[in-house]
């Protein structure tokens, strides 16, 4: 009985405790999901307004010097109050930067003239010239470069951009913001748990947050997509579904897509979160110092319990054969009496008349 009683805590235990861990994973990665659009939607939602701005297309068409100074000074106020920026340019349609600021350090300044680049062969200007009004380009996340070289320590950088479209339907640049992406990265690295890991991958399954630093941004290397390989039944369902939840023996698997910009220009960029827990069995986590002490007190309380039970089963029983047994020998008494021929008379040891006929 005891051991019937044990089994079924652990079932019932092991079944719970896989659906809260569900519930948490998948509240967790919702939540990570919607800090990770947010922190993406706020620099397109920068780029969008300042495309729409007249004054860019007077800067092309037959803009003043003033006019330059003017949109110059509201880019560098714009980076000024939003830390994450890095740089803001204005590049026209011959890819040519117009204005450019940059963030150095705790400085914010605006490039002179004379160090504005052409950047008509970039594939953030290639991808994003040629959108219509309204629409943003969101790159990939990867590693900062300065002079050929990635930036040491590593500077996780996202670009987003949007076209100036002019009311005649031209195109007179775009608008394109640098942002660092750091902090979004090490929210993924930081999960506060050792055996949970929250992973980013990029569409192509590069692992680039919640690995080690050997696994990390392998595109940027040369190096193929290294998610796939790993777990690849995550990288399937997430290929197949988009996000899903499942189990492989004590590991849990929580996935999710996220699309921070919804654009006309075709597919839109995609990363994927994940999150893998271990997560032991209630028979495991009874090996524990501390579970044995209540395991042990449990099974006394239990063992305890049967003890008592099987007593007063045997107290019942006892007491019917008793009654049974007295009931059977009033029975014979009462059949002998009323058929004996002679006088009978019963008396008890103290000498107490107790029948006769």
């Amino acid at each position: 009985m005891v051991f019937l009683l044990f089994t079924g805590y652990v079932a019932i235990s092991d079944r719970l405790l896989r659906l809260q861990a569900m519930g948490q994973q998948q509240t967790t990665l919702g939540l990570q999901a919607e800090s990770f659009t947010s922190a993406i939607q706020a620099p397109a939602e920068v780029a969008l307004i300042l495309a729409s701005l007249p004054v860019l297309h007077r800067i092309v068409d037959r803009g003043t010097a003033a006019d330059l100074q003017q949109t110059q000074a509201l880019f560098l106020q714009t980076v000024s109050a939003r830390p994450t920026l890095l740089q803001l340019r204005f590049i026209d349609a011959t890819g040519q930067e117009r204005i450019r600021i940059d963030r150095v350090g705790a400085q914010v300044r605006a490039s002179p003239e004379a160090d504005l680049q052409d950047k008509s062969n970039r594939y953030y200007f290639t991808e994003s010239i040629n959108l219509p009004s309204g629409s943003t380009y969101v790159s990939p996340i990867d590693l900062n470069i300065e002079h050929g070289e990635i930036e040491q320590p590593w500077r996780p950088v996202l670009r987003v951009a949007s076209p100036i479209v002019q009311p005649s339907g031209r195109t007179a640049g775009v608008v394109v913001v640098n942002v660092d992406a750091s902090d979004l990265i090490d929210s993924f690295a930081a999960t506060g748990d050792s055996a949970a890991s929250r992973i980013l991958i990029d569409q192509a399954g590069h692992m680039l947050a919640g690995a080690e630093e050997s696994e990390l941004w392998g595109f940027m290397f040369g190096r193929a997509p290294n998610f796939p390989e790993r777990y690849p039944e995550a990288w399937s369902r997430l290929e197949r579904q988009g996000g899903a939840q499942f189990w492989q023996g004590s590991r849990l698997y929580t996935l999710q897509t996220v699309s921070p910009i919804i654009s006309s220009s075709g597919s839109p960029r995609r990363w994927h979160l994940v999150n893998v827990d271990t997560i032991p069995s209630t028979a495991a986590a009874l090996t524990e110092p501390h579970a044995l002490i209540m395991l042990t007190g449990l099974l006394a309380i239990l063992m305890l319990a049967s003890w008592r039970c099987s007593r007063l089963w045997q107290d019942r029983n006892d007491a019917f054969a008793r009654k049974a047994a007295a009931e059977n020998t009033a029975s014979r008494l009462e059949s002998i009496m009323s058929t004996a021929v002679d006088g009978l008379i019963v008396i008890d040891s103290n000498g107490l008349v107790l029948d006769f006929n």
